[in-house]
């Protein structure tokens, strides 16, 4: 029996997690929308939030192995809004980009956690 209950609170983090990353999703879209869409540079912005919400997460998920309980998803989560009401584009664009991976690395976290 307590083996079901441990599988039932993993799905339900697991849920948990899928809602967080969506919501992370649609404020990375607002702000690459709200802020750049009328910007020469819009595709240029777009390509660096892009590479830094995907192309560090393998160095961050070194770290994360090495120290694993650290949740990457709430320091992730909290980049990302502290990243839309930040008045400095390019800063709160970086902030937003590394913010993301690290929800994926929490993510990535709790799944090797919990998967058999």
């Amino acid at each position: 029996m307590q083996k079901k209950s441990k599988t039932i609170s993993s799905l339900r983090i697991g849920y948990i997690h899928s809602y967080i990353h969506f919501a992370v999703e649609v404020a990375c879209f607002y702000f690459l929308f709200s802020r750049f869409s009328n910007s020469p540079i819009w595709w240029g912005c777009a390509l660096l939030y892009d590479a830094l919400a995907f192309m560090p997460q393998g160095f961050i998920g070194i770290v994360a192995d090495k120290y694993s309980r650290f949740n990457y998803s709430i320091l992730g989560m909290t980049m990302v809004l502290v990243s839309l009401v930040l008045p400095f584009d390019f800063f709160a664009l970086v902030l937003i980009g590394i913010g993301h991976s690290l929800v994926h690395i929490g993510g990535a976290q709790h799944t090797l956690k919990t998967s058999g």
